[in-house]
């Protein structure tokens, strides 16, 4: 069973914003193109890229309940760290990078969702009540992820740097997979609820 995210037609439904995060990303590469170097780029680059994230999958929601199921505070600084790390480890090598590189970014993330919490836990039937509700399993494959990184930071120009990457980061949501644990109406009357199996979900969108 999919746990579907998504831009929907449904009023109300909400969507990760890979338009905003484009967006985002091209005005922060071309500010960066203009500013002089300082110590801290590659600190701040991180933290640029993990906030255009962050927020992108802050207004993440199931369609079918209308609500969103992701937090604004997906742990963001898993994400800058890693980022931060893979930035000052190709800036420190001096020579073309390799997926190897971007590890750390995609570890990162990776991190980042196998911590976070989900709020609010909206049922998922039969479930009626949550308990633990959402619970994430699987977040992803690094060295996979590291690749997609990798094609996206060698992209010939800005605007083609950001669509790739937030293909690649979509794609990475497809991989993400849990279980959601909730109660339903006991058939047998007493006790009134009793735990449904685990419901098992995968994908992100």
């Amino acid at each position: 069973m999919a746990i579907n995210l998504s831009k929907s037609p449904v009023p109300g439904a909400a969507g990760v914003s890979w338009a905003n995060f484009i967006g985002t990303i091209i005005r922060n590469v071309e500010k960066s193109r203009i500013e002089a170097p300082n110590i801290g780029d590659e600190v701040q680059k991180g933290i640029e890229y993990a906030s255009a994230y962050s927020n992108a999958i802050s207004s993440a929601g199931l369609v079918m309940y209308k609500n969103p199921i992701i937090p604004k505070t997906l742990n963001y600084m898993k994400i800058a760290t890693g980022f931060t790390i893979s930035f000052q480890t190709i800036k420190s090598l001096g020579i073309p990078p390799t997926p190897t590189q971007w590890l750390p970014a995609a570890a990162g993330i990776i991190s980042a969702w196998m911590t976070t919490q989900i709020s609010p836990l909206p049922m998922h039937l039969p479930a009626t009540i949550p308990t633990t509700g959402i619970k994430i399993l699987f977040a992803g494959e690094p060295m996979s992820l590291a690749t997609g990184l990798f094609s996206a930071f060698n992209a010939g120009n800005t605007g083609l740097h950001a669509s790739i990457l937030a293909g690649v980061l979509k794609i990475h949501l497809m991989t993400i997979s849990g279980v959601y644990n909730g109660l339903m109406p006991n058939p047998a009357v007493v006790p009134p609820m009793i735990a449904t199996p685990p419901i098992p979900w995968v994908g992100i969108l």
